[in-house]
């Protein structure tokens, strides 16, 4: 991972779950999460994508608005991606989704093409 450690977030939501697991098994905004089996079905990829063992992935860093750098892993075959952000020290996970709206493409494709691939 770049050298560094990837960390998630370990706090608890509802008491039972972590943050960083139910992240990328919902879909929706802050406590209107809801459970999504297309990304829960594709959690198992995480590995795949970060080990270099899922063919044909595009890898690229970008840089948001704020100066955090974000890494993306792109299987787009599959229309899945998994976003990190990079620190001086770790990397932490942002979250992973099955893309399945046009507008989260089109927004994909422009930072890949702004992006810098690794």
């Amino acid at each position: 991972m770049r050298g560094k450690t990837l960390v998630f977030d370990a706090r608890l939501i509802d008491n039972d779950k972590e943050e960083g697991f139910w992240h990328v098994v919902t879909k929706g905004k802050g406590e209107d999460r809801l459970f999504d089996p297309p990304r829960a079905r594709r959690i198992t990829w995480i590995s795949a994508l970060l080990n270099g063992t899922a063919p044909g992935v595009s890898r690229f860093s970008y840089t948001e608005g704020d100066g955090t750098v974000k890494l993306y892993y792109w299987l787009k075959s599959e229309k899945y991606v998994l976003i990190l952000a990079e620190k001086p020290k770790i990397v932490s996970l942002v979250t992973a989704f099955y893309i399945d709206q046009t507008w989260t493409l089109k927004d994909l494709e422009k930072r890949e093409k702004k992006g810098i691939a690794f």
